[in-house]
């Protein structure tokens, strides 16, 4: 079993992750309940974080204020599963590693992380809104669809021009002797 690399805490749930992003551990917070689907996320593959804040939506690292994104396989089905936002993120350095030797840019790297400047008041989008619940999963089936093969039926030929009409002469009728 990996050591832990990551501590990343919420409201609710620490979740522990080893140094390749993998799930290993979560507990619930002192005093609480843990988080409806926290066991799912154990073993799962952190993949992205979801922080409105960014262009588009999604970033690679760990980011305070954002929700924290798994993948994992249920039954043959690729599952994701989101968290409530972070509060932050704790990086535990291994022992052997000298202290200047800098943080693995996967799935974290502090250095790198930019900082945003705060949002206009009418453009706060809370984060909390978007989330339901600590753990959410999204599961997506496509079916494969097949449409029926097509006859290939001949044309009907197209409608005979009308015929033109002539005009018919109509002799005017004899005249009667007076």
């Amino acid at each position: 079993m990996s050591d832990i690399a990551y501590a990343v805490h919420t409201a609710t749930c620490t979740y522990l992750l080893d140094e390749d992003g993998i799930c290993r551990w979560t507990q619930a917070r002192a005093g609480g309940p843990p988080p409806p689907g926290a066991d799912r996320c154990v073993g799962a593959q952190f993949v992205a974080c979801l922080d409105v804040r960014s262009e588009g939506g999604l970033v690679g690292d760990m980011r305070t204020g954002g929700a924290l994104l798994f993948v994992r396989s249920e039954d043959g089905r690729m599952v994701m599963l989101r968290t409530l936002p972070i509060e932050r993120v704790d990086v535990r350095a291994a022992p052997e590693d000298p202290p200047t030797e800098p943080i693995p840019s996967f799935p974290f790297n502090p250095e790198q992380t930019e900082i945003l400047a705060p949002l206009e008041p009418e453009e706060v989008l809370d984060l909390e809104d978007l989330l339901s619940i600590s753990v959410t999963e999204i599961t997506v089936s496509l079916p494969h669809y097949r449409p029926p093969p097509q006859v290939q039926r001949p044309l009907p030929p197209p409608p005979a021009p009308p015929v033109p009409r002539r005009p018919v002469s109509v002799p005017p009728p004899p005249r009667r002797p007076r």
